[in-house]
């Protein structure tokens, strides 16, 4: 059996292409392998940015509708697990939405920390065609990130949004330039150069702290800022940066 997934690196960009034909679907061998990849990716510090995309036609279709409702379904890591592991990734991960993002392939997208789309690309949540909900974090993620309204129209009507409805909504962050995986790559050098910045552990907390904005509740939220406001009052960095700002005030 053919790999479902490919590694590429460029530079300090890993790029995870998924290829399991005929639509990507998030069957157990490319959960196991996705899961396998952003585990090697978060202890590589020649790492630092991922690029999560697809082959052929599709980012992902979602979930193998032939698995559901067997074992292999719930067998780890499940769909929702491997969203959990791409939003809570110490390496910021963008979504290369190169065609079809439907069902589970909308939940990774979602769950990644950034969104780009190709013109012809295609977003939906079309569960409840088939009697079912969104299953992956998809009923949280999408209206946290879109607002309610849009989210019951997407969700409820299971219909797909083009590319240009997906930035309106706020679904994704811009169109990319064909090809798409050039752009994803440009978008990763950006956040390579600020995180190479002198203050890059506290953009980092603050990136962390944002992003958890969306799936924390406000009690947990405020305990995670207040325990990485403590981490870097005590760190080198802000030290020394608090010492030259007391001087320059004398």
């Amino acid at each position: 059996m053919a790999e479902p997934l490919h590694v590429e690196n460029h530079g300090a960009v890993r790029v995870l292409r998924m290829d399991r034909p005929p639509a990507n679907a998030t069957g157990l061998p490319l959960r196991r392998a996705l899961q396998a990849a952003l585990e090697r990716a978060g202890a590589d510090p020649g790492v630092g940015v991922l690029v999560l995309t697809g082959a052929g036609r599709f980012f992902s279709a979602g979930a193998d509708i032939g698995e559901l409702g067997t074992p292999e379904n719930t067998m780890a890591p499940r769909l929702r697990d491997l969203c959990n592991s791409l939003e809570g990734s110490s390496k910021p991960v963008i979504a290369a939405i190169n065609g079809y993002a439907y069902g589970g392939g909308c939940e990774l997208a979602l769950a990644c920390a950034f969104r780009i789309v190709a013109r012809g690309a295609r977003i939906a949540l079309p569960e409840v065609k088939l009697g079912l909900i969104p299953g992956a974090g998809g009923t949280q993620r999408l209206p946290k990130l879109v607002g309610r309204v849009a989210a019951r129209e997407m969700i409820l009507t299971g219909e797909p949004i083009d590319a240009a409805r997906a930035v309106a909504i706020g679904l994704a962050d811009s169109i990319a330039a064909e090809p798409i995986l050039d752009s994803a790559i440009a978008l990763a050098g950006q956040l390579l150069q600020r995180c190479d910045a002198p203050d890059s552990a506290a953009r980092l907390a603050a990136r962390r702290c944002i992003d958890a904005s969306g799936h924390l509740s406000l009690t947990d939220g405020l305990r995670l800022e207040e325990e990485l406001v403590n981490e870097l009052i005590t760190s080198p960095e802000s030290k020394a940066r608090r010492a030259a700002f007391l001087a320059s005030r004398k």
